[in-house]
């Protein structure tokens, strides 16, 4: 069974102040885990005869320096033993160029960095092992 990176969600993202600050709209805040591969939370993004993997929920949260977190919660149950749930944290920084978040953090000791799109309060990332589509809500 593969193991979803954590996004950002990135999925579920964070290096440096905002580089782009061209619009007064703010994209500070916390956005919530709406949906995965277009399934409301909690969504099953892994189902095999040797387990299943869940989505549970999930955040971003963008901070006015730069700085910010993602959190997912995810259940596995595997080989039909008794589900174990799993809330993986990561903090980091974002940049934004227009409509494009980069974000990157550290994952297992190693670099991470996930891009998005970012439409309104709507902010969409794609994990890269999988190509889930992680989106978060304002």
């Amino acid at each position: 069974m593969r193991t979803p990176t954590l996004i950002v969600p990135v999925i579920c993202m964070l290096v440096a102040a905002c580089s782009d600050v061209t619009s007064s709209d703010s994209i500070t805040g916390t956005y919530t885990l709406r949906t995965v591969n277009g399934d409301v939370v909690p969504a099953v993004i892994y189902d095999s005869d040797s387990g299943t993997e869940e989505v549970l929920d999930g955040s971003v949260r963008l901070d006015e320096d730069g700085s910010g977190s993602i959190i997912i919660r995810v259940r596995s149950t595997l080989g039909g033993g008794a589900p174990e749930t799993e809330t993986r944290t990561a903090n980091g920084t974002y940049t934004r160029s227009g409509s494009t978040i980069t974000i990157t953090f550290l994952d297992e000791g190693e670099t991470v960095t996930q891009v998005g799109q970012l439409q309104g309060e709507t902010l969409m990332f794609m994990d890269d092992l999988g190509g889930d589509v992680y989106v978060f809500r304002k």
